[in-house]
């Protein structure tokens, strides 16, 4: 729905959910517990047995940010308001709105527990200015319902098959040639877009596409960060490499549709004995974690091994970036962290692939966002390493996917 945005009424954002209906068992299941879930299953409830599944570990996880945090649950326009204020096509909102307005809705919060002001431009918010409140009403509706049962972390994770393990195979085989083609071209006075550009070329020439260029937005094929940037630093004609910097290539192929992603660190001419001290316990990390990497085993003890690793080597371990998993997207579910988590995540399945990739600091874990909204640095300007690679989950020994015959992982 498009809405004007001259002080009349206008959406702070859209909801979205989908609903099953089984017509042999009476029972509803709705995917998605923002606004539009939630509301649904309160409504479908009255009449049925209702099942509420939401991916993450709480509902209405959008409504905190709406409103700059504040929730702009409606406004409190009359009914012609907020149809003129429709570009197009208002006839379609008679019916939904006469069924549920603006004012329906403030009652019912406000008779859950969470009282409302409007404000200037009939702008409706909770009197706390917490969007938090919004989402504590729609709880309390939810746990005073016994016809609907809530399902959180409820997220997918795909078992591949056979054909696509292959695929990934080879996918991840040409990106441990880009690397190595990387690595060897790797000298004081070349610039950090020559990188990229070379590695696009090895890419391409085995008719790939890279993973990285134009995703969300990302400028590049090969995320170069030197010294303190910990991942996605952009490349530059104007960012010359110097003998003693370190430089981590963060590299991704789609072959067939299907994505590899893994990442390396290397020192550019001579580097200090705790640049190498680094590279390698970033390295090593790794390999801790993919021993942890076996079916039966959760989420959580590959980030154990990384983190217990690291502490024994006096390093950093950065938090705030996590694996993940791979295939026909390059970030798929579940997340993997590098460190310990109070939930033990999911369990590891055969035919699951993930990228372990440990990002080790010499100092602390703390880093910190560029302005270009990309590059994170260490905040304590500290080196920083990475090292990463695709794996496959099997009944036995973990298979590290982005690798090549004759290559040095």
């Amino acid at each position: 729905m498009i809405i004007k945005r001259d002080g009349a009424p206008r959406a702070e954002s859209l909801s979205f959910c989908l609903i099953y209906g089984d017509n042999m068992t009476g029972k509803i299941v709705v995917i998605g517990a923002g606004a539009a879930g939630v509301m649904a299953a309160l409504t479908a409830a009255q009449k049925n047995k209702v099942i509420l599944i939401e991916k993450n570990d709480r509902i209405g996880k959008k409504l905190f940010i709406t409103g700059k945090g504040r929730c702009n649950v409606t406004n409190a326009y009359d009914a012609d308001g907020f149809f003129n204020s429709v570009v197009t096509n208002s006839k379609f909102m008679y019916s939904s709105f006469y069924t549920f307005d603006n004012n329906m809705i403030m009652d019912y919060l406000e008779k859950a527990g969470c009282p409302l002001k409007i404000e200037r431009g009939g702008r409706v918010f909770p009197t706390s200015d917490h969007s938090s409140d919004v989402i504590g009403a729609f709880k309390t509706l939810i746990n005073r319902n016994k016809n609907i049962s809530l399902y959180l972390n409820t997220k997918g994770i795909s078992i591949k098959s056979q054909e696509e393990i292959e695929l990934m195979r080879e996918a991840g085989r040409i990106l441990a040639i880009t690397h190595e083609e990387m690595r060897k071209a790797l000298k004081p006075g070349m610039t950090t877009y020559d990188i990229d550009k070379l590695g696009e070329e090895v890419i391409r020439s085995y008719h790939c596409e890279p993973s990285f260029l134009n995703y969300q937005g990302y400028p590049a094929s090969v995320c170069v960060s030197v010294n303190d940037e910990v991942v996605h630093g952009i490349p530059s004609k104007n960012r010359v490499l110097q003998d003693g910097d370190i430089v981590s290539l963060d590299a991704g192929v789609i072959y067939k549709g299907y994505h590899s992603d893994s990442a390396r660190t290397y020192g550019v001419g001579e580097i200090s004995d705790m640049a190498k001290y680094l590279i390698e316990a970033t390295k090593q990390s790794f390999f801790e974690g993919l021993s942890a990497a076996r079916a039966g085993n959760h989420v959580r003890d590959i980030g154990i091994a990384v983190e217990s690793y690291a502490d024994e080597c006096g390093l950093g371990v950065v938090v705030d970036l996590v694996g993940h998993g791979v295939g026909k997207n390059l970030h798929e579910e579940p997340e993997v962290p590098n460190f310990a988590t109070r939930r033990r995540g999911p369990k590891l399945k055969a035919g699951m692939t993930i990228a372990i990739e440990p990002m080790i600091t010499l100092g602390d874990y703390e880093v910190k966002w560029m302005p270009d909204g990309w590059t994170v640095v260490t905040a304590d300007k500290s080196l920083a390493a990475h090292y990463e690679n695709t794996i496959l989950i099997t009944d036995g020994e973990p298979e590290i996917l982005s690798r090549a015959d004759g290559i040095e992982l």
